[in-house]
């Protein structure tokens, strides 16, 4: 364990990078920073911001944008850190480039395969020209006992919006990839596109495509979902938990529904949603973070499977959460599914 002592921190400095943040940070949000600093001084070295959380009253989906734009702002540093899972120390991955499908410890020699949602750690540690916060450290009396890691798990701070955004370069190595326990994807389509613009014509047909984005995007912001990229009209979205993953596309189906109501729309914009649950690998994709396996693929597929304004979801993920789907009429069924050998039972719901 690791107790922090807060001395020779740049004050000065500190509080006028933090004023750097108020045009992208809200004043009460900025005020909660510089108090934190200020009280807790001797944190600063490697801040857990599930600790923020709790010291703070904040919730963690808060913090972490903040706390991204922080790093920007030159106020901390992101690092990663990966636990063993034999003698469940610690040792460092400044970068995500760092982190490989399988590690040593050089410590006990236990051959690791690090998750994102799981060993690999993130901390955010005071910017070095700031000043340095001494460490020291406290042997484990018991070494038997479970050490809790330090940091959130990486997941959480790699699966915002913030992080794509200001941290492109932040990305497995080339042909390789880290492991995540579980990610929910959510795929959308316009059902009939290439009709549809063709009846409207290109002007009309790219600022339908346009708003039916807008929703998109901030439908899936509002319930902690990231855009992980879009293919022609389609977008994939992934979610930290089925439960937001699900409750979106539900929420979409009747934003959508609701949108093609409009007179200058007439029903030119129904969208079809996938939503799959499960392990998949983080890769480097055309020089970006993307996601791969099996679990990216069924939940393309199974949004092939529903029809014009449906929404159509593994069995295996919906079934815990069916109250989320409350008001919609639904379908069970089982599904051929494109390179998948058994037939996925689904849930189809309008």
């Amino acid at each position: 364990m690791t107790w922090l002592f807060g001395d020779g921190i740049r004050r000065s400095a500190l509080n006028s990078r933090i004023v750097r943040l108020k045009n992208t940070v809200s004043p009460a949000l900025l005020v909660e920073l510089k108090r934190f600093c200020t009280l807790w001084p001797q944190k600063l070295g490697a801040l857990d911001l599930a600790e923020v959380e709790s010291l703070l009253g904040i919730p963690r989906v808060v913090l972490i944008p903040v706390f991204l734009r922080a790093v920007k702002a030159g106020i901390f540093n992101l690092e990663f850190r990966i636990s063993c899972q034999g003698c469940k120390g610690e040792g460092p991955a400044p970068r995500l480039s760092d982190v490989h499908p399988e590690m040593v410890c050089p410590a006990c020699g236990t051959h690791n395969h690090p998750e994102l949602d799981g060993s690999v750690r993130a901390v955010f540690c005071l910017h070095p020209s700031l000043g340095k916060v001494k460490t020291q450290k406290r042997k484990n009396l018991d070494s038997s006992s479970s050490v809790v890691s330090s940091g959130l798990p990486a997941i959480e701070v790699i699966n915002t919006q913030e992080f794509r955004e200001f941290f492109e370069a932040e990305q497995p190595l080339p042909g390789e990839f880290v492991r995540v326990k579980k990610m929910c994807f959510l795929f959308t389509d316009i059902a009939g596109s290439t009709a549809t613009y063709e009846r409207l014509g290109d002007d009309a047909a790219f600022r339908l495509v346009r708003e039916h984005f807008s929703l998109l995007f901030s439908t899936i912001k509002q319930h902690e979902g990231v855009v992980i990229k879009t293919i022609g009209d389609s977008v994939l979205a992934s979610f930290l938990s089925s439960a937001n993953g699900l409750a979106c596309a539900r929420d979409l189906q009747l934003r959508f529904a609701q949108f093609n109501q409009r007179s200058d729309i007439q029903g030119s914009c129904r969208v079809r949603v996938g939503v799959h649950a499960g392990p998949c690998v983080g890769v480097t994709l055309n020089q970006r973070l993307d996601f791969f396996g099996s679990t990216v693929n069924i939940a393309a597929r199974v949004q092939a499977v529903a029809g014009p304004g449906q929404l159509c979801v593994t069995k295996k993920t919906a079934i815990p959460l069916l109250s989320l789907l409350s008001g919609a009429s639904l379908k069970r069924s089982s599904v051929e599914l494109k390179g998948i050998s058994r037939p996925v039972p689904v849930i189809l719901a309008e």
